[in-house]
This record gives structure tokens, C-alpha cells and sequence, in this order.
């Protein structure tokens, strides 16, 4: 359904669609906001009353803090993993019954994981630009053999 706004004068707008007027005198700011808001409830969206910040932020939280969720890279992983400066996010996964770390860094995803009984490690690299790698972490943290990690891509260093 359209939405119009007919601006009043002194910066006040009036809102109205095909079934009457939503808003009088209100401010063209709200008027805008309003309109979309109009809009995406005739296509389907269902308002809440709820904040999209606060749903974001929880959202966020929820997945940072789910087992084998992503988190940025801190103090403690920089130890773990000699020092690697500027990896920014990690994420913990299992590997052929082994735990072990995937993390994004700038030249794509690394995986290391430790043998817990002979300590040897195996790690996997996958070359891509940061912003894929770290969109493509989630989806790397779920893998739980090494096949599936040769499947997207990635190679076995020696």
C-alpha cells in the first residue's frame, strides 16, 4: 500500500495512506521512519515493540557464548598459539575426535588441532580474504572430520 507524506510547513509532516491518515503534525523524521515501518508491515514484517539493537546484541552474545562459538582473538589465545599478532577471531572445534582451534586471520582460515594422547598436531589452511574467512568461521567450527574440511577447500599442512 503507498505511503505518503505531505510535508505541513515548520518542519511538521502528515502521514497517510489509501485508509486514512496514520500521523498528523509529526516531525518528517518520524514521518520517515514511520513510513518504513509502514511498509515492511505490509510485507509481512510483525512489529514486536522490541529494540533491533537489543535483539542484535543478545543474538551476538548467544552466539559468542555457545559451545564451539566465535570470539575475538585475546590475550590467552595469543599465547596458545605462539604469538600469532593480529588474528582476530577463533572459534573452538573437534577434529577427528581432536580439539582444536580454527582461527581467521588475514590471509583466510587456519585450523590446528592436538592429539591429546601423543601430542602431535595437524593443521588445515584455507587462502582467502579476512572478510571471508571470518564470515565462512561459523561454518568451519561445525566440521567434525578432516574430510569435511578438504570438501570446503582447505589443505593439510605438512
Amino acid at each position: 500500500m503507498p505511503v505518503t507524506i505531505k510535508k505541513l510547513g515548520d518542519g511538521r509532516c502528515r502521514v497517510s495512506t489509501p485508509h486514512g491518515v496514520k500521523a498528523k503534525n509529526t516531525t518528517c523524521g518520524n514521518a520517515e521512519k514511520q513510513k518504513r515501518l509502514l511498509n515492511a508491515v505490509d510485507h509481512g514484517f510483525k512489529p514486536t515493540g522490541e529494540s533491533v539493537k537489543i535483539i542484535a546484541t543478545q543474538l551476538v552474545s548467544t552466539l559468542l557464548e555457545a559451545p564451539g562459538g566465535i570470539r575475538p582473538f585475546d590475550q590467552h589465545d595469543h599465547m596458545a598459539f605462539g604469538g600469532a599478532e593480529g588474528t582476530p577471531w577463533i572459534g573452538d572445534l573437534v577434529i577427528d575426535g581432536k580439539e582444536g582451534s580454527a582461527i581467521a586471520e588475514n590471509s583466510g582460515v587456519q585450523v590446528i588441532v592436538t592429539d591429546p594422547e601423543t601430542n602431535d598436531v595437524s593443521s588445515w589452511q584455507f587462502h582467502t580474504p579476512f572478510a571471508q574467512a571470518k564470515a565462512m568461521l561459523p561454518a568451519v567450527i561445525r566440521a567434525t572430520t578432516s574430510a569435511e574440511l578438504q570438501q570446503m577447500g582447505f589443505e593439510q599442512v605438512a
